[in-house]
């Protein structure tokens, strides 16, 4: 527990909002400038064209921008003092990726690769201030993840402005990611400033405290995923840019040349492979699903894995046939709650058919075999229950789905 906030967060608090008064605008001027830049250079006209519309409604936003952000600041600043002591949710988490959709996923890549990329710029002062900022709020030790000025904070406050305003998904997107250099740029003076004038009121960095390092992300995955999907541990850059290589892995993004796309291979696929065994998990523990459908569901994983290896975005695509087909297996199952429910017993022999045909021999041919095993299971389901009662059930599962 903290002890009692000193009287200098109030005031260094005031003092953030003033200087942000002052940088945000000249930020939203920046993002304008890096903007009608890239769209003069850009050759291709589509992204041109997107380039165009996005930098124009920074022109003509600029000052509600600017007003909106502010506000949504200060209101975040206003629960500062009696924030608990709980850490706030990371901002990406893989295992939840399965229950969005494409525009939510690729938003909260967006989210997260603006955050990584702020923080690379300002990540020393930000440290130095927060040392500081931890004792004027009553710790004992650095306690970052309460920073009310951390970095995330500041991009999810922009995001919840450009919301608010007539910005479209798309422009919000290349605001967030031709600004992000220059909002860590900006952020680091920021922070020096902060820590500055903290400093001068006498308030002294709080230590940090001693924590065992945890297990290595290569020996974590090699057991999770039980089978060597990584080409052997990562360097402290490459999880550095575990962010980065997720977002080209969601929307597709190979920009670089030849010998980039082939660095990013290996990426690609232990990331799509990790995600396939985060889905397969949450099934496994799902206690709504009978302990049988768990058990054949697993089964799909090895054919799910090999799938991500030639197609690591099959989860990201909610029309891909094995997302869908995985979908619609789990939906279905959710309708039984006894082993002796009416249709489980045609239904179970349905799931074991279709990954007795997932798991028989022909690699080659896999990705051709789940829309016809969707196919399959569509016509077994309409034979089996009533269009009426089929709607009424998937409406009942359509959370998960």
């Amino acid at each position: 527990m903290p002890n009692s906030p000193l009287p200098a967060l109030d005031l260094c608090l005031k003092e953030a909002l003033d200087q942000c008064r002052q940088w945000i605008p000249a930020w939203i001027d920046r993002v304008h400038g890096l903007l009608r830049e890239r769209e003069l250079a850009q050759t291709q006209v589509h992204e041109r064209q997107a380039l165009l519309e996005a930098h124009q409604a920074v022109h003509r936003q600029r000052d509600a921008v600017a007003r909106h952000w502010l506000s949504a600041l200060a209101d975040r600043l206003e629960q500062a003092p009696a924030a608990s002591a709980q850490a706030r949710k990371p901002a990406l988490s893989l295992d939840e990726l399965e229950l969005m959709g494409d525009d939510q996923v690729h938003e909260r890549v967006e989210i997260a690769r603006a955050q990584q990329t702020a923080m690379l710029s300002a990540d020393d002062a930000f440290n130095e201030f927060t040392a500081r900022l931890s004792t004027a709020q009553g710790f004992k030790v650095v306690n970052a993840e309460l920073n009310p000025l951390r970095v995330q904070v500041f991009v999810e406050t922009l995001l919840s402005s450009l919301k608010g305003l007539d910005v479209t998904p798309a422009a919000r997107a290349r605001w967030l990611r031709v600004g992000a250099t220059s909002l860590g740029e900006s952020l680091d003076l920021f922070y020096r400033h902060l820590s500055a004038w903290l400093n001068a009121q006498g308030v002294q960095p709080a230590g940090y405290a001693v924590v065992m390092a945890p297990e290595s992300r290569a020996v974590v995955e090699e057991e999770l995923m039980g089978q060597d999907l990584l080409e052997g541990p990562m360097s402290d850059q490459e999880a550095l840019l575990t962010l980065d290589h997720l977002h080209r892995l969601l929307v597709g993004d190979t920009e670089g040349g030849e010998g980039a796309r082939r660095a990013n291979d290996a990426m690609t696929r232990a990331l799509a492979g990790e995600v396939v065994t985060l889905m397969m998990q949450r099934i496994a523990t799902d206690k709504r699903l009978l302990k049988p459908v768990r058990g054949h569901l697993q089964e799909m994983k090895p054919a799910l894995l090999e799938l991500a290896t030639s197609n690591p975005r099959f989860f990201a695509d909610r029309n891909n046939p094995a997302r869908r087909l995985l979908d619609a297996v789990t939906a279905r199952s959710l309708a039984f709650t006894s082993e002796q429910d009416e249709g489980y017993s045609g239904f179970l022999q349905e799931l074991r058919h279709v990954v007795y045909e997932l798991r028989r021999p022909g690699k080659t041919d896999l990705a051709d075999r789940f829309p016809t095993l969707l196919d399959q299971l569509r016509q077994f389901e309409d034979r089996a229950v009533p269009r009426g009662e089929r709607e009424a059930r998937g409406r009942a599962v359509q959370t998960l789905v």
